[in-house]
């Protein structure tokens, strides 16, 4: 783009004193004169950065990555305002230094045994890209790197997402794509490890059609959605209401009701054979069966200055049937979280507290937070015996802008009597 700025510059220069080389008018001549003088000192201030910053910009100040994942649409649509130009571009990329023990143990394919260990490894290289098609319409795209040692696999689609609405103008819009569900908070998680309800509640990144309304902090969601199992309809369905109130003492409360969690991107969805026609009947996951079974939940959140406390809980609407043939009761999994901020050593700092624990939900497979690179490789890393109860210290450091170290401890007991922890160090660069 630059040389052809120069380009333009040099032929200004040159051919218009000679096309006006015989007018009898001095004062014309002088004032276009000096115009193609102001030209040309335009041009000589104008570099490649300045033009190109008139397209693209970065999130720096607003990052994509740090947006709750459940109101991640509603966090995007409201960042729109801050970004002016047509397109937006992010990213991040998240280290982790871990050691585990315990005496828990189980065999990882590929990975030898799960009892104790040490590893480092990359585990996040996402690059997020925001359109601005025009005031009404938002594209957005996030492609997710091979992390983890698994060069063999192309980079995959985290999310791509269309919305449809302007908030400056009216409280409705409309998501249609790739995105996680507007299904709950699931506040409280570490830098690394999650907590047991969102392990066990949170649904991923599904293809869905949502409605949704925001107005003065209040946000209501009504999505429907397509199953692993049944990837060609819409077949399930959750709805949603949160209430967000800012200022010096803030707080958020929200309710939610899942359709049926059968078959769903989540620890308990997953649980169930997947009976429609895009999946497979059996796994090793497999654990428990049974009709349809809806998901009831209920969060609230609550800061007064550097002091923070949050807590969500969730209950199936049913039970289900164990491989033995007995009924498991109604699953649930509920989390409590405490917060508080400081300035240390002219460093922000976050101190995070939370326990988790799950009912009726022995032999679901949870994720275990050791071995980190086998998470980043999209291998699974369970414990089949299920885990009951979680706890979880962190300290987070912001060192620099977006740039985050966070220390983690994370100590968890199974349905069996058997125990793990983890201690893990965090590095997150978002840019």
């Amino acid at each position: 783009m630059k040389w052809r700025i120069l380009s333009l510059a040099f032929l200004v220069s040159n051919i218009a004193p000679s096309a006006y080389a015989d007018s009898n008018s001095p004062s014309a001549l002088d004032a276009l004169q000096s115009q193609i003088n102001s030209l040309q000192n335009q041009i000589s201030t104008l570099n490649t950065s300045s033009v190109l910053s008139q397209y693209v910009m970065t999130d720096f100040s607003n990052p994509f990555g740090l947006l709750l994942d459940t109101h991640y649409a509603l966090g995007v649509l409201q960042d729109k305002a801050v970004f002016t130009t047509p397109v937006v571009l992010g990213g991040n990329l998240e280290a982790d230094l871990q050691t585990w023990g315990g005496s828990f143990s189980t065999s990882i394919p590929s990975q030898g045994t799960y009892q104790d260990g040490s590893a480092v490894s990359i585990t996040a290289a996402n690059l997020d890209t925001m359109a601005n098609v025009n005031d009404w319409v938002t594209a957005f795209l996030a492609m997710q790197g091979n992390v983890g040692g698994n060069s063999g696999n192309p980079p995959t689609f985290d999310k791509a997402f269309l919305l449809f609405g302007n908030l400056q103008k009216n409280p409705l819009f409309v998501t249609v794509g790739e995105i996680y569900l507007p299904f709950g908070m699931f506040l409280g998680n570490g830098p690394w490890s999650n907590n047991l309800d969102t392990n066990a509640f949170q649904i991923s990144k599904t293809n869905q059609l949502t409605l949704n309304f925001y107005q003065k902090g209040f946000y209501s969601s009504f999505a429907w959605f397509n199953t692993p199992a049944d990837p060609d309809a819409l077949n399930d369905f959750t709805y949603n209401l949160s209430y967000v109130k800012s200022g010096t003492f803030n707080y958020t409360v929200g309710a939610g009701y899942l359709y049926d969690i059968r078959d769903t991107n989540s620890g308990v969805g997953a649980a169930y054979p997947q009976a429609g026609t895009g999946g497979n009947t059996t796994s090793s996951t497999n654990t428990v069966s049974g009709g349809r079974n809806g998901l009831f939940d209920v969060n609230a959140s609550a800061g007064y200055g550097p002091v923070s406390l949050n807590g969500e809980f969730d209950l199936t609407e049913t039970g289900a049937t164990n491989l033995n043939g007995s009924d498991t009761g109604k699953m649930s999994a509920w989390n409590i979280a405490a917060g508080y901020g400081i300035i240390l050593a002219n460093i922000p700092t976050y101190f995070q507290v939370g326990y988790s624990a799950t009912h009726n939900m022995n032999n679901i497979s949870f994720p275990l937070a050791g071995m980190a690179y086998t998470a980043a490789q999209t291998q699974t890393t369970d414990s089949d015996e299920g885990i009951q109860h979680n706890w979880l210290v962190s300290m987070t450091n912001h060192f620099f802008n977006n740039v985050y170290m966070s220390p983690e401890y994370q100590y968890s007991t199974l349905y069996n009597g058997t125990h793990t922890w983890t201690l893990t160090y965090d590095i997150s660069a978002y840019f």
